[in-house]
């Protein structure tokens, strides 16, 4: 088969995003006033202390300059936070798989150099003869 017709690894033509960037003051009251100091998830009263702005759609699924935009943010009370951030964790581990980012195994067995199983070829007839005799499985042939 050529070379050309083996399909390669899909991975997304997207620039990994770099690290959190963390919510400036103004930023922190403008979502604190747009959501009227409450939970984005259940609606209780944020105190302080008791706040984590979260992304909307997981920051591993998004382009660098997308990921970190203020429309993605919204302010979630620590228990909300904590159930998001759980479900989110499938999303997540399945788009650095196929982009071959952290923890991925295709990117670790090519780190290695390749798979480290080995096939073991095909048998040899001892007479030399290059095919094995059709077996019938005791119907005459």
């Amino acid at each position: 088969m050529p070379d050309d017709m083996i399909p390669k690894l899909r991975t997304p033509d997207l620039p990994k995003p770099g690290p959190r960037r963390p919510l400036s003051r103004h930023e922190y009251a403008e979502l604190f006033l747009a959501q009227m100091g409450k939970c984005f998830h259940c609606g209780a009263r944020l105190a302080k202390g008791n706040v984590i702005d979260e992304h909307l759609v997981p920051r591993e699924s998004l382009t660098a300059d997308k990921c970190d935009d203020l429309e993605n943010r919204k302010l979630f009370c620590k228990p909300c936070a904590k159930a998001k951030t759980v479900g989110d964790a499938a999303i997540v581990a399945k788009t650095r798989r196929l982009t071959g980012g952290r923890g991925s195994q295709y990117a670790k067995r090519q780190a290695r150099g390749g798979s480290s199983i080995k096939g073991r070829g095909f048998q040899k007839r001892p007479d030399g003869a290059t095919s094995w005799p059709k077996r019938s499985f005791g119907r005459k042939a």
